[in-house]
């Protein structure tokens, strides 16, 4: 049938004529909308690629060649960066911000106009220097289109709340906008503080953004018909609505749509298309511009092999798959930046809790137990390990779903964790349930993190198992390969470790703390002509099917990290069984072809560990005790709990080669480290604040140890001058530091090892001791060390522990000897001419007029134990106790006697009188010094010379104080005698006093120099010959022609084939001024023998005398071995350095030097806890404004390190030294003329 239309309306409808216009079914308009959807997406997508591509090549292009600097939006307080081309360092050249600052809290104030189509605000910005960097006077904040109007810089209010963005001292700066990269900079006047917080507060104007990103205006028709405004900051949906015809009684809809409608529609579908078309090319061609800047500064400035990688802003990969690296930590952006501004008002979304960002680990998470597997290939220089940690939740926290873990320097190629069967009742590592994680890594922080997707549980225990990848260390920390020369001359290489204080997490993931003690099962594996040594003994051994051997250690102790060790070698050993029940192991391991020379170190350890079973009274806790002579070590020796780790020349001794110089430096050190297997092992500090507790008491009790073994030694009398004198000048710097100082960051924990805390320590210790009294002293320390056995424990633990046995307040007297720092003057005086003393104390500084800048919370007062003798009563000691809260104390002193204070120098402090009774103290040591201890004579002079250089005493008493020398036999007041005078012959060497004061220095010893000769006799004991040594060195170097002949020929002879042998304890003064006195053809003779010798102490001889040489180009010469290793071991290069440094010659040789290699010397040496401070000191012993000038030039510009403390100290001295010679150099020049002169 034919289809005839339904007659239609004629009245009120539109006619469907062909002329007038069409009908579509709903079905058809749903199709025609579909097809404009897709072509406008097919357009919008070309669009955006050729937009890309064309961005990405303009990108590249403008590397080359710079736009031209947008003029506009800048305010009064921005200058417009000049275009010019980036040739230096400037950060604003980057497209990444300076990784140095972190924001922390932003305080913003937004005040828009919507009518105006302008805005203005006010942001406040906590900002926080994470790290030093080389843009220290730079900050850098991103700006786009904006009028900045005020700009300035704040170090934040220190009084304020946390986290609060409130400004204090203001810091001057001038600032400028660089366009390009959208950056507005501070140029600061002064450097940026690390780890100090900063606020910036910024003005600024702007207009609303003219495209839909940023800040923008959006417009809709309300129900009015008005037209309304509001500020957005995010796209808004674009909606199409079509009206339907309204037959709704037909099954499908019919649209009716006229020409001009059509018309309308089409013109509407194109708009539409060209607008998505420009959307869509404007963004992907921003983000091609990004992507193609990025990848051009990352193949400017990439990532270092070995290196983490930087942070990005993904914070992790699923734990559980394999990981070549892995990534950092998450940054501060947000997952949901868009949304409208609300009223107006800037809304500061909480911060999340960023455990990584702290120093310390977390507290709430305690390792219980590692499982260590090892696998190092020495020769690869490459291992790679399994560490499986199980730990404890100790508590709730507000950091449950993370786990943090140290690592350094290492690739971690699998982590996961489980949590621990409950089943399981023993501490160990067995698996359970996975608990899926995210891991990354915060290298500012030496991190790996776990970010977990459910909390943990308080009390849980969790396993963590990790495996990775590295390289042995460059420098002599961490896990690092050592050479040695065989009797084959083939090198050999061995695998050790030293940890202390941070370095653990070079050689497996770990918790580095020292709180942090777990147990540890070990595995290492190894070649078969290899031995694998660790903290505890070997239980099995296993055959691999590579033919490699598993070593497999007795599980350990709760321990500290820092006390791990792991050793393969091939090295030969001595043993002997120790200890109160002979049941501990005890073995001295070096070098096949020195084996023979561990005799003395084994005998010595032997009566030592006995003695301090006994004097502890706390058995040693391990089954064996090995002992071992690594030939590169940084330090003197590393107490590794059941495995130290030494110097050679610290532990081994060649009778017939070795000096009884080198004899009790072997025993001093072997003493000080078994001493920490007590103090320091057994319980160690609970942070390194408390480092002073190892190191001091370590240092005290080695001269206990020493002495029960070698009684004829002396050795209580040496503390004088090894430890007590030596520290007291440090000590009395205003840039000296307490004990115990608060630190966090590894490279101030290192500047800790430094002679405060060794000899301070150990000081103040012996006073300790000496007020208690030696068996209360005792009694606490074996209570302190049951009492908190495989713990940690604090200063104020032990002060407790020995108050407890002595009944006294000791923690009150302590702290004002360790919580602040320097020491007193205690001056006595008498009360007009009554029988009353009266006794007051100030802080001693050897510059009285230096500005002390460090405040302290006992007004640098301290509680002193005044011990005094008078004359009829020398050794009879009284005690007057002074303390913080009055300025003096009276006691009787007999009429016409004289008073001695500070009984044998125990006390920390030195001792000043009225010039009455220095001039009747003199008097007597020239009628009878025996009448005094020999430490009191030592005493004297010390405080004598160190009174006369602060100002206190006149020098004519002071040099009276030597007049006696001529009746004194014993070594320890003679080598306080010449260790007094060495600073006036440091700071005249090149005045024109210089050669009256060597002709005193002759005058002092000649005698006794001829007396003891050139030869040691049979019946010559040890301090002897210690004696003999001193006595000729100062001879030979105050220019004794006599001493000066006899050197230079028996060294020729020697040289010559003449003499086959020198004395042992002079070889050290024949070989330095055989090659003083002679030229290159023995000094490269020399340096020959220093080359093929292979015993230690030798070698340090040579090494020591190649320094001597007169000629400039030979010194030159032997500076730059100090950075080849093939000719200097880098253990010994700060040792070449400063020999030279103490050569008259070298000494500006040896600072030229340093400073033009001092990059160098600071990637040898920058995570040493010594070297770079011994170097500074060397090199610095200057007293001219233009030395002065020259060392702060020089310091500003090159990075500390570990250094940081000596810089100031040598500047301090360098300060003192220059005031010294204002006030004093006519005063000795005159005396020296009136009494020596010629």
């Amino acid at each position: 049938m034919s289809y005839e239309g339904v007659p239609m309306k004629e009245s009120g409808e539109e006619k469907r004529t062909s002329g007038d216009g069409f009908v579509i079914s709903r079905t058809k308009a749903i199709v025609l909308v579909v097809i404009v959807i897709l072509l406008i997406i097919f357009v919008g997508v070309m669009s955006g690629v050729l937009s890309a591509r064309k961005a990405r090549k303009d990108a590249l292009a403008e590397m080359t060649t710079e736009k031209p600097v947008r003029a506009t939006g800048q305010g009064p307080t921005s200058e417009v960066k000049p275009t010019e081309e980036p040739t230096g360092p400037e950060p604003w050249y980057q497209i990444r911000l300076p990784q140095n600052i972190r924001p922390i809290h932003y305080d913003l104030y937004l005040n828009p106009s919507l009518e105006k189509n302008t805005f203005d605000g006010k942001v406040s910005v906590l900002v926080e220097v994470t790290k030093e960097s080389e843009y220290m006077s730079y900050m850098l904040i991103h700006i786009n289109d904006m009028n900045v109007t005020s700009a300035k810089v704040h170090k934040r209010d220190p009084n304020a709340e946390p986290h609060a963005a409130a400004p204090g001292e203001e810091i001057p700066s001038e600032t400028f906008e660089y366009p390009k990269n959208e950056y507005f900079v501070f140029e600061l006047k002064k450097d940026l503080e690390a780890g100090g917080q900063y606020v910036l507060v910024m003005d600024y104007k702007s207009t609303f953004s003219s495209q839909l990103n940023g800040l923008y205006i959006s417009t809709y028709t309300n129900e009015k018909g008005e037209q309304r405004t509001k500020s957005r900051m995010s796209d808004d949906e674009f909606q199409l609505k079509l009206e339907e015809d309204g037959e709704d009684e037909k099954k499908e809809q019919e649209f009716v749509i006229t020409r001009s409608k059509a018309i309308g529609l089409v013109v509407f579908v194109i708009v539409l298309i060209i607008f998505f078309a420009v959307i869509s090319g404007v963004f992907s061609a921003r983000r091609a511009r990004i992507e193609a800047l990025d990848e051009n500064q990352s193949s400017k400035g990439g990532k270092a092999p070995g290196k983490r990688p930087a942070p990005t802003e993904e914070p992790g990969v699923t734990a559980g798959t394999e990981v070549s690296t892995s990534t950092a930590a998450p940054t501060n952006a947000s997952t949901n930046a868009s949304g409208p501004i609300s009223n107006a008002t800037a809304v500061t979304p909480s911060q999340p809790v960023k455990p990584w960002k702290n120093i310390r680990l977390p507290q709430n998470i305690r390792p219980v137990h590692y499982s260590v597997y090892l696998d190092p290939y020495l020769e690869l220089n490459t291992f790679k390990g399994n560490v499986s940690v199980l730990i404890n939740v100790t508590e709730k926290s507000d950091v449950m779903s993370y786990i943090l873990i140290h690592i350094n320097d290492m690739n971690v190629t699998h982590a996961k964790v489980y949590k621990r069967d409950s089943n399981v009742t023993s501490n160990t590592t067995s698996l359970g349930e996975e608990i899926f994680s995210k891991t990354f890594e915060y290298s500012e922080n030496d991190y790996f993190v776990f970010e977990l997707e459910k909390d943990l549980e308080v009390g849980g225990h969790y396993v963590l198992l990790m495996s990775y990848k590295s390289t042995f260390s460059s420098q002599l920390n961490g896990l690092y390969i050592s050479t040695y020369t065989n009797e084959k001359g083939e090198q050999r290489r061995l695998a050790t470790t030293k940890f202390e204080p941070t370095d653990a997490r070079k050689a497996l993931p770990c918790f580095d703390e020292p709180a942090m003690k777990a147990t540890f099962s070990t595995v290492i594996v190894h070649e078969k002509d290899y031995r694998a040594l660790s903290n505890m003994p070997v239980v099995k051994q296993q055959q691999l099917a590579n033919g490699r051997i598993e070593s497999h250690f007795m599980k350990s102790v709760p321990m500290s990290t820092y006390l791990l060790a792991f050793i393969v070698c091939d090295f030969k050993f001595t043993n002997a069984t120790t200890g109160q029940h002979k049941n501990i192991t005890l073995r001295v391991w070096t070098t096949p072809a020195q084996v023979n020379q561990t005799k003395f170190a084994l005998d010595v350890g032997n009566g030592i560990i006995t003695y301090y079973e006994e004097y502890y009274n706390l058995g040693y806790p391990l089954p064996k005790q090995d002992m071992i002579a690594i030939p590169d070590f940084s330090s003197g020796a590393m107490e590794n709990w059941g495995l130290i780790t030494y110097r050679e020349t610290a532990l081994l001794f060649n009778e017939g080669v070795s000096s009884e110089a080198n004899k009790q430096r072997v025993a001093v050190v072997v003493s000080h480290e078994l001493a920490h297997q007590w103090f320091g092992n057994i319980v160690s500090p609970k942070w390194w604040n408390d480092l002073w507790l190892n190191e001091g008491f370590a240092s005290f009790v080695e001269y206990l140890g020493v002495n029960h073994t070698h009684p004829d030694w002396e050795m209580m009398e040496q503390f004088l001058l090894s430890d007590l004198q030596r520290v007291f000048p440090l000590d009395a710097l205003a840039s000296s530091h307490p004990i115990s100082v608060e630190v966090d960051h590894p490279k101030k924990i290192k500047q800790l090892f430094d002679r405060i805390s060794y000899s301070k320590g150990a000081s103040i210790i012996r006073m300790l001791e000496g007020f208690v009294g030696k068996e209360k002293f005792k009694e606490g320390l074996s209570y302190y060390l049951r009492k908190y056995a495989y713990k940690n424990a604090e200063t104020q633990d032990l002060w407790n522990a020995l108050g407890e046995k002595a009944n006294m307040d000791v923690k009150t007297i302590m702290d004002t000897w360790t919580l602040q720092m320097g020491f007193p003057v205690v001056t006595i005086t008498r009360i007009g001419s009554t029988d009353k003393a009266k006794a007051t104390q100030k802080h001693f500084l050897l510059d009285p007029n230096t500005n002390v800048t460090v405040t302290s919370q006992f007004n640098y007062k301290w509680h002193v134990p005044l011990t005094y003798v008078f004359q009829d009563a020398s050794q009879d000691p009284k005690t007057k106790w002074m303390n913080i809260s009055s300025d003096s104390v009276e006691f009787t002193w007999p009429k016409n006697k004289w008073i001695k204070g500070n009984f044998k120098q125990v006390g920390y402090y030195r001792v000043h009188y009225d010039d009455d009774n220095w001039q009747a103290l003199v008097q007597q040591l020239e009628n009878d010094h025996t009448v005094f201890t020999t430490e009191d004579r030592s005493s004297l002079i010390d405080d004598a010379f160190n009174l006369a250089r602060a100002g206190y005493l006149k020098y004519d008493i002071a040099l009276g104080t030597l007049n006696y020398l001529g009746k004194e036999t014993k070594y320890v007041p003679w080598k306080t005698a010449l260790n007094s005078l060495g600073f006036l012959e440091h700071i005249l060497s090149d005045r024109p006093a210089n050669g009256n004061f060597q002709r005193l220095i002759r005058s002092k010893v000649k005698a006794l120099a001829d007396q003891l000769g050139w030869e040691n006799k049979q019946d010559d004991n040890h301090i002897k010959r210690y004696l003999r040594s001193a006595i000729l060195g100062a001879a030979c170097s105050a220019g004794d022609s006599d001493c000066i002949e006899n050197a230079t020929q028996i060294f020729k002879e020697w040289k010559s084939g003449k003499r086959s042998e020198i004395d042992v304890d002079l070889r050290t003064l024949v070989y330095y001024y055989g090659i003083s006195n002679t030229g290159e053809e023995e000094w490269n003779w020399l340096y020959e023998k220093f080359l093929n010798t292979t015993e230690a102490s030798e070698k340090s001889k040579l090494m020591y005398a190649l320094a001597a040489s007169r000629e400039t180009w030979i010194l030159n010469t032997y500076l730059g071995y100090s950075l080849d290793s093939s000719k200097i071991r880098s253990q010994d290069a700060v040792s070449v350095i400063s020999y030279v440094a103490y050569n008259p010659v070298g000494k500006y040789l040896a600072w030229t030097f340093v400073q033009n290699n001092w990059k160098a010397l600071f990637d040898m040496f920058s995570t040493s806890t010594f070297r770079l401070t011994s170097l500074t000191n060397s090199v610095t012993q200057f007293s001219t404004e233009a030395d002065l000038e020259q060392m702060k030039a020089f310091f500003d510009r090159s990075e500390a390190g570990t250094s940081e403390n000596a810089r100031k100290q040598a500047i301090e001295r360098t300060q003192a030294n220059i005031e010294w010679l204002k006030k004093y150099e006519e005063i000795i020049t005159t005396w020296l003329k009136n009494n020596v002169g010629s």
